[in-house]
This record gives structure tokens, sequence and C-alpha cells, in this order.
């Protein structure tokens, strides 16, 4: 029984109903009874509404996603630009300030600005 759990026996049942009985009278439980019955009744509609709109709009969102045309599924061809080499070893982004240092980096390796993480390209070093 539910009320095992909150600690609530026979006998406290049986004395909760009578200060009930006290305090509205017998020809009052009745309505009562049905008013909470109507409330639960409206709660669970306007619950079972709620769950049925967020169900449309989940399903009206997956249809609103486009299949990609032949065209879109094909992958576009992005050039990217080199990096400028300046003295003393560092490599300058062509897209913003940013320099990093080139040891250990090969020509043609993608480096990554970190001011706004576009790509670029380590150049060739040339020997002078």
């Amino acid at each position: 029984m539910f009320f095992a759990f909150a600690g609530i026996g026979m006998p406290e049942l049986v004395i909760i109903f009578l200060v009930i009985i006290l305090l509205f009278g017998a020809n009052k439980i009745p309505e009562l009874a049905r008013g909470l019955g109507k409330a639960m009744k409206e709660f669970n509609k306007a619950k079972s509404d709620l769950q049925d709109e967020i169900h449309n709009l989940a399903h009206t969102e997956e249809t609103r996603i486009p299949a990609k045309t032949a065209d879109e599924s094909v992958a576009k061809t992005q050039i990217i630009p080199f990096g400028i080499l300046l003295p003393g070893g560092e490599v300058k982004s062509p897209h913003s300030d940013f320099t990093l240092k080139a040891e250990g980096k090969n020509t043609g390796d993608m480096l990554y600005d970190a001011h706004n993480g576009l790509a670029f390209k380590m150049p060739a070093r040339t020997s002078v």
C-alpha cells in the first residue's frame, strides 16, 4: 500500500477521515471528491496535450531538413593560402598578425591561425 511508505496506518486513516467528515460534513465529501477528480482529469489532459505538442514539433523539425542534392554532396574545392616566412624561423598567417615557430614543420603542412581558426599552409623555405 502507498501509505505504508509515509508511515500512515489504518488507525491514522480512520482519524483523518473522521476529521474530514467533521470539518466538511457528510454532504460535502462527494462534491470535494468530484472536484478533485475533475482537477486530476484536467491536469492529465494538459500533460497529454503538452506531450503531443512536443512530439509534433520534433516531427516537423525533422521534416524541414532538406535532403542534399547530388551537387551538394560532392565536396567543394577550397583554396588554402600559404603563410609568410619571416626571418628568425617564424611563419605569419595570411589571415591576421598571428605568427608561430616554423621549426619541425615541412612545406605544405597545414597550420591554423589561433586568432580566427582559419587554415594556411607552411611555405617553402628558401636558402639564401
